[in-house]
């Protein structure tokens, strides 16, 4: 039997799932902290490129998301995602454990 491990990839598309499921459910500024904490966080990994049909995803889960919040709500969530994860992974894993639902 094999030990399942989480590695920071594998941590970087849960956390662009939760993204979307926060727009499926309406919550477009805890989307938005989301999607930007994955962004900084691909940068940490070097993984900034994404495949066409997850990078379609994104796009339209950030434009959706961007649709619902007026440009100061929108920097705002970005600004506050970008926060979080210059703080390191726990900080973006904390955050997601206090928001339930998302």
């Amino acid at each position: 039997m094999s030990e399942y491990s989480l590695t920071q990839d594998n941590a970087v598309y849960i956390l662009e799932a939760l993204a979307r499921l926060a727009v499926c459910q309406g919550k477009y500024e805890q989307a938005v902290k989301l999607l930007s904490a994955v962004a900084t966080l691909r940068k940490v990994i070097d993984k900034i490129f994404l495949i066409p049909k997850i990078q379609a995803r994104w796009d339209a889960s950030l434009e959706q998301s961007h649709e619902h919040l007026d440009e100061a709500a929108f920097a705002k969530a970005w600004d506050g995602g970008h926060a979080l994860a210059e703080k390191g992974w726990q900080s973006v894993i904390a955050y997601i454990t206090e928001k339930p639902g998302v």
